[in-house]
């Protein structure tokens, strides 16, 4: 994970995402290199930012993303929502169900987990 020629590099700067497709009903968390441009691949496929926090290195953002994704999974019980072919862009494992969960919600967990991995 920290040397690969793909992915995140953990040692730059990171972006932790919150987006939302109307269309699908779905909200996705995720994280990308300051410079890699992979939000933007979500944008084109229809996805809308709903907020992103920067962290000055990936392993911090990473470590607040699988936090939530958790949280999302064993505390509210919310399951993957989409399937591979609905996100040619790749991430739907980071998915969950529009309408089980407002962003507002999500977003005050990254803020809460934010603090605790600082």
């Amino acid at each position: 994970r920290f040397c690969a020629p793909w992915g995140i590099d953990f040692k730059k700067k990171t972006i932790l995402y919150l987006i939302s497709h109307p269309e699908l009903s779905a909200h996705k968390i995720g994280i990308n290199n300051f410079d890699s441009g992979r939000i933007e691949k979500h944008l084109k496929n229809g996805w809308i930012i709903y907020k992103t926090k920067l962290f000055e290195q990936g392993l911090q953002a990473y470590e607040v993303e699988q936090s939530v994704l958790d949280w999302l999974r064993n505390e509210c019980d919310l399951q993957m929502f989409l399937l591979p072919k609905q996100m040619p862009q790749a991430g739907h494992t980071e998915t969950v169900d529009a309408s089980e969960i407002e962003l507002v919600t999500i977003w005050a967990k990254v803020e809460e987990l934010s603090k605790v991995k600082r």
